[in-house]
Order: C-alpha cells, then structure tokens, then sequence
C-alpha cells in the first residue's frame, strides 16, 4: 500500500485488489471470468472513498494469454531493452507507457 501524505496529514492511499475486490467467482476461479473488467489498484482518499481505480478489460482465455507473456517475458525484456537504448542514443524518449485511469 502507498500513502500520499501533506504536513504529515494522509492525503490519500492506493492499495491493491483484495482477495474478493473483484467478487466470489473472480476469487475461487478467475479462469471462468471471460468479460468485464477487473479492479488491480484503487486510490482513495482520506475519507477511504475510491476516486480512481486502475482496471484490466477480461476477454476469453485471458489467464492463458498472461501465462505465455511470462513465459515470454524474457525475449520481450530483451527486445525492449535493446530497442530502448537505440531509441536512446538517437535522443528519443525511450519507451511511452500510457494506462488508463477510470474516476468512481
């Protein structure tokens, strides 16, 4: 969990999804959930109400299409780090990330 903290006063805190953050069926076998979206971070206030949420669009087979991207992730670590430090030397920016924020 993180905290956002002014003159030692709490701000606001961003936490992870919880066992049940996403509900029962999500919890006991996410590889039945095939549509929707699911909750991975919230940020709440001070008051603990949800002002942004960062979410994931499900789509059939998902936790297959994870399990390959880790399987992966080395050769894709490899390309990106090379392509990065060519994107570099040119003076670009390196790597862009954008991810959408959705307000409760």
């Amino acid at each position: 969990d993180w905290r956002v903290s002014k003159n030692g006063q709490t701000q606001a805190t961003a936490e992870g999804a919880g066992c049940c953050t996403n509900g029962c069926c999500f919890c006991y076998c996410p590889l039945l959930v095939c549509s929707g979206k699911a909750k991975w971070l919230m940020v709440k206030d001070a008051g603990g109400n949800e002002m942004f949420t960062v979410q994931q669009q499900l789509f059939p087979c998902w936790p297959w299409a994870f399990a390959m991207a880790t399987c992966f992730a080395p050769c894709g670590m490899l390309l990106a780090s090379h392509t990065a430090c060519c994107e570099l030397c040119k003076g670009n920016l390196g790597q862009e990330l954008r991810q959408p924020i959705f307000r409760e």
